[in-house]
């Protein structure tokens, strides 16, 4: 009896990344009052050079943006309170996109903060900053609120650790 209440259900979700899943997030409903709205999403990116929005309701492919050819995404990360995905590359390049009503992606930001492959990606609670870590140790750090904007990078020292992820504690006050 244990063992069948510890049974896990697999759900195919139809057509997914030719190659291995790089990066995961989830989106809500851009308007949750109104019908027309695009439904909450699960965001992920791929070896295939490809961002894919799932349909978190019915486990649906519900769009799909190609990245510039020979562009390697190795992290994600989607911000819940402004809707903004951030991808980042092995060529150390951040993209940034907005998701629109329509439920398209919309570059609104590339840059390259450092030559090393971006290691990992994290907004702030609140949606208001972007750290991004690269793998020869640099921190860059962006504000997402109202204008977006490079805040600073942090150069490594000699001998420091390099980051493998990043978190935020608490939120901002901006």
């Amino acid at each position: 009896a244990a063992a069948e209440q510890d049974a896990v259900s697999v759900v195919s979700i139809g057509a997914a990344h030719s190659g291995p899943m790089r990066g995961l997030g989830v989106l809500p409903a851009i308007d949750a009052s109104a019908d027309a709205g695009p439904p909450p999403c699960a965001v992920t990116c791929g070896d295939d050079g490809t961002v894919r929005l799932w349909d978190m309701a019915t486990a649906e492919a519900i769009g799909a943006e190609a990245l510039p050819r020979g562009t390697q995404p190795c992290a994600l990360a989607a911000c819940r309170a402004n809707g903004l995905i951030a991808l980042g590359s092995e060529a150390g390049v951040l993209r940034l996109f907005r998701r629109l009503p329509s439920g398209a992606l919309s570059l609104v930001l590339r840059k390259r903060f450092a030559l090393s492959p971006v290691a990992a990606l994290a907004f702030d609670a609140d949606g208001t900053y972007l750290a991004v870590a690269h793998a020869d140790g640099a921190i860059a750090f962006v504000c997402t609120f109202k204008q977006i904007r490079t805040l600073g990078v942090v150069a490594p020292s000699a001998g420091s650790a390099r980051p493998t992820a990043l978190a935020w504690a608490g939120g901002s006050a901006a």
